[in-house]
């Protein structure tokens, strides 16, 4: 789970832990003048209400490096989310009949948490963005690759882009501008921390070999692609071929024990426990669309899923009878397809509901690449490389490719979203899984993303 998380929201993450744990110590002594035993602050009512605290932070983006740079927005987000802390842990303590003259000490608590909150937040964007410098990066290889990725880094406050090796070896040795002995002085020179080489010159023989001392010393060397995997979190679908998927270790197909057993004994766990409370929503939801619009509730139509077979998805009706089929206005934000009732479904994704029977069923997992039409998916297999590789997973109602790209129609944004796609089932893992359950959450209270 760690490698999913910045350094920046490690220490965001840790410190809120302790501030926490240091409210659940301290108060009680202001409050009683009692200094409470150890054991006693690590119970099951106050680590409750630790996580209620964490997790609800967590879906306001406190941890967020780039949301907390806004002082007066983040002091905001920290009250609210502490008040909803606060009534939720107290509203469970009631229901439990725990803790009755609690209230007042956990008040003091999120107060407590509150401001130290604030306070750890504008230290670390002090430290983050006036002490912390960003990494040089240089790019050997100047063609489209490694212009996209300047582009890409220029725009990224974690690295300042130095230039192009090419340029810079011309620059210091005019008269051999291929001479790569002077790669060495050059990157010490210019106190380079990273260093991407594209695909188009990797294999020379004569720039390995002054490589390998430079990475022997510690210095980061990348292909562009791993750069792109750790930095981005995506495959770069252009700059890699065969070769990459046979000697890359893809944990999504991988015979596990998770991905045998554990992954589809949760999907269908989790699916049971979803349909069983959101009965009653879903038959308001019926009615409503009953209501609305002529037709049918449920929109039934064929997808492509695990293996490239097709099956039957089934969600709640959003667009007028007959116009599905109508492709024009696909992904805009005014659709004029979507019924009133189908706006606000969409608004917090409750038409995906029925998708939980295609995961009780089988056909779908919680967590897995999108879906798609049989016809988006031959144009999109003729287009775009390595397309069909998607369906080696089963589709899920959320993925790492929705939560980290718009929903979009074109074929650049197929590409774009294949590459996220790629990026989980090389790491698929419970972690992973989780982050993106947790992440989607994020996207449907907060109506980041939603369409």
């Amino acid at each position: 789970m760690l490698k999913y998380v910045s350094k920046v929201q490690l220490l965001l993450i840790s410190g809120d832990i302790v501030i926490i744990l240091i409210s659940l110590f301290l108060v009680p002594i202001l409050r009683f003048g009692v200094l409470p035993e150890t054991f006693m602050i690590l119970d099951w009512p106050d680590m409750f209400f630790a996580l209620v605290v964490l997790f609800i932070f967590y879906l306001a983006d406190l941890y967020d490096p780039e949301f907390i740079t806004n002082k007066a927005r983040t002091f905001i987000r920290i009250v609210f989310s502490s008040m909803a802390a606060f009534f939720l842990t107290t509203s469970c303590f009631y229901i439990l009949k725990i803790r009755p003259l609690g209230t007042a000490t956990l008040a003091m608590n999120i107060a407590f948490i509150t401001i130290l909150a604030f306070l750890w937040r504008w230290t670390i964007t002090i430290w983050t963005f006036r002490v912390r410098q960003p990494e040089n990066i240089a790019i050997l290889g100047k063609d489209k690759a490694g212009m996209e990725l300047a582009s890409m880094v220029q725009g990224n406050r974690n690295f300042a882009f130095v230039g192009f090796v090419d340029d810079l070896i011309k620059e210091k040795d005019p008269e051999h501008p291929s001479n790569f002995k002077a790669l060495p002085s050059l990157i010490y020179g210019r106190n380079i921390h990273n260093l991407v080489v594209t695909k188009a010159i990797h294999l020379k023989r004569n720039l390995i070999k002054e490589l390998t001392p430079l990475k022997m010393a510690g210095f980061s060397v990348y292909e562009l692609p791993v750069f792109y995997e750790i930095n981005f979190r995506r495959i770069p679908v252009h700059h890699i071929d065969e070769s990459w998927f046979v000697f890359s270790r893809i944990t999504g197909v991988a015979r596990t024990l998770y991905n045998t057993k554990l992954k589809r004994l949760a999907d269908t766990a989790i699916s049971l426990l979803l349909l069983i409370p959101l009965a009653p929503l879903s038959l308001l939801i019926a009615a409503a669309i009953k209501v609305d619009s002529r037709g049918p509730v449920l929109f039934i139509q064929p997808r492509i899923g695990l293996n490239g077979r097709p099956f039957n998805l089934y969600k709640f009706r959003t667009m007028v009878v007959g116009e599905e089929k109508n492709r024009e206005h696909a992904g805009s934000h005014d659709d004029p397809r979507i019924t009133r009732v189908g706006k606000a479904l969409r608004l917090f994704r409750l038409d995906e509901i029925p998708q939980l029977w295609n995961v009780l069923k089988g056909d779908m997992s919680l967590i897995g690449p999108r879906a798609l039409m049989e016809e988006e998916v031959r144009v999109f297999e003729k287009t775009v490389p390595y397309f069909q590789l998607r369906h080696s997973v089963r589709p899920g109602i959320s993925g790492w490719a929705q939560i980290n790209y718009p929903h979009g129609v074109t074929v650049e944004d197929a590409i774009r979203k294949l590459e996220y796609d790629l990026y989980y089932i090389k790491h698929l893992s419970p972690a992973l899984d989780f982050l993106i359950f947790i992440k989607t959450l994020n996207v449907v209270l907060f109506r980041k993303g939603a369409k």
